[in-house]
């Protein structure tokens, strides 16, 4: 299908953005580069460049992992790849790239079904998935699984989600014990934890939240006063054996749901969202630097979501912004976490490309 530059406003489907970013797309698929730039901009993720390549007949993999390698537009490199035509040249290009950016992949093929549809589609022969992952994993990369798992990997890798070292999970705002019920055992299937909150913070809590109707031990299933709520979100991220915050956007409690729009101002409800969200991304983002531990976002769905008043695509993208990922279920944001960690793991030894100085992220091929 062609480029994707929004800085040369080119672009190769309409509806893109037309604001630049720091994601460098490749993929073998015209269609699913379009989903990727569409589902991830709904997120708030900009690219630098995007690549459908197709079946690779001239320029191929490798030659874009080393243009991205030394694009200094570009931090986070997505790909799609079905096959490749040069194991030796793709290998050593991918090392180049994910020694210096964080590089996630998908790759199509990866069962007899989909290998045979990959064949039909571009002609590629997937080749074997174990030997794919290892290639991955000693360059340096990560490898998603699904379309979802890409999304969630790249909004992780350009939002303080990265910075997630630890497994310890607190679980904020869920305005349901059922819902914290149900994210705990999210949490638990991934390798993380829920620890219960060491004395000194839930007697803290308890000094203005009651003790009916509410939960201060893990999850946190309370709404305090609204002039309390910052004092209560610092004194469980900074509790020990927390290393992450998990929340649904709060700002204060009762929920107040959008009013109906007045037909002399259409915009009324929408508005009121969009400043909510805005008042939650920096709610989130201000909880994460004023206790450096990572805030990660859940967004609430159906009549939940409705009855908080938020819009979830200002949500996110607002968060976003913000430097905060945000993620549609705490399966997924649990999941997401458990990658990156992952990935931090079999990284030992290679340049820290997970720190807040993109500058790290070197313009120059290494050798």
């Amino acid at each position: 299908m062609g480029l994707y530059v929004p800085s040369s406003r080119l672009a190769f489907m309409s509806g893109f953005p037309q604001e630049s970013g720091n994601v460098f797309l490749l993929s073998q698929s015209g269609a699913n580069a379009g989903e990727i730039v569409g589902g991830l901009a709904g997120r708030g993720v900009r690219f630098s460049k995007a690549v459908s390549y197709g079946n690779g007949a001239d320029l191929k993999a490798h030659d874009f992992l080393d243009y991205a390698t030394a694009d200094p537009e570009s931090d986070i490199v997505a790909a799609y790849i079905e096959g490749v035509q040069d194991g030796r040249a793709f290998f050593d290009a991918l090392k180049r790239c994910a020694k210096v950016k964080r590089v996630i992949i998908l790759k199509g093929g990866r069962t007899a079904s989909g290998s045979h549809a990959a064949h039909s589609h571009t002609g590629s022969l997937a080749g074997s998935i174990e030997v794919f992952d290892a290639a991955c994993r000693q360059a340096g990369a990560m490898r998603a699984e699904t379309m979802d798992e890409l999304h969630d990997l790249v909004v992780a890798a350009a939002t303080n989600t990265r910075h997630v070292t630890g497994r310890g999970v607190a679980l904020v705002g869920g305005a349901g014990g059922g819902f914290a019920v149900l994210s705990a055992d999210a949490i638990d299937r991934e390798g993380l934890t829920v620890p219960k909150l060491d004395k000194a913070a839930v007697d803290k809590m308890r000094e203005y939240i009651p003790v009916a109707g509410s939960s201060v031990n893990n999850p946190i299933d309370a709404f305090p006063p609204e002039d309390r709520l910052d004092e209560m979100l610092r004194t469980v991220a900074t509790a020990n054996g927390i290393d992450m915050v998990f929340m649904s956007p709060m700002t204060g409690w009762p929920p107040r749901p959008p009013q109906k729009s007045d037909p002399e101002d259409p915009g009324t409800s929408s508005d009121r969202g969009q400043k909510l969200a805005e008042k939650a991304a920096v709610q989130m983002k201000s909880l994460a630097d004023d206790t450096n531990t990572p805030v990660v976002g859940l967004l609430r769905t159906g009549r939940m979501a409705q009855m908080m008043g938020f819009d979830n695509d200002a949500m996110s993208e607002a968060a976003y912004r913000a430097g905060i990922g945000m993620f549609s279920s705490t399966a997924r944001a649990a999941r997401t976490v458990s990658r990156m960690i992952e990935w931090k793991g079999y990284r030992e030894g290679l340049p820290d490309i997970f720190g807040d100085d993109d500058s790290e992220s070197s313009s120059e091929v290494p050798s």
